[in-house]
């Protein structure tokens, strides 16, 4: 195989979206947005901050992986850049991917413009500067 498509110990780049701490904060995100949001059954503020931690953990994970098969894709249609660009690994792409993750969240949190930017996508995103801590 060429070096774009393999990782160590041949491992496929979404891997990491297979660990057991990914899935559970997935699950969690999941339950929490669809069952306990607005159920009563915990406080709002609690249900806020869960899926916030929840989404702040698994979502810089999706995007490293999918930066790493951005990359991949590029190295496969353009070959001499193959030599050039890290893709071996989606562990690489964490840190940009987390300092993305963040910058957008904060940017969410704080800022109207941003959150009216957002907002045909994801819709109206409550703006609440606790969840920066």
């Amino acid at each position: 195989m060429s070096r774009a498509t393999t990782l160590p110990e041949g491992r496929h780049p979404a891997t990491l979206l297979c660990h057991p701490l990914v899935f559970v904060a997935v699950v969690v995100c999941a339950v929490n947005d669809h069952l306990l949001k607005g159920s009563g059954i915990i406080p709002g503020a609690i249900t806020g901050k869960l899926s916030d931690f929840a989404g702040l953990f698994f979502f810089p994970i999706l995007l490293a992986v999918l930066f790493l098969l951005a990359t991949q894709l590029l190295a496969y249609l353009v070959p001499p850049i193959q030599r050039r660009l890290p893709t071996d690994d989606p562990r690489l792409y964490l840190d940009p991917a987390a300092i993305l993750t963040i910058a957008v969240f904060t940017a969410l949190n704080i800022s109207h413009s941003a959150n009216a930017l957002a907002e045909p996508y994801w819709g109206v995103v409550t703006m609440d500067a606790t969840d920066l801590f």
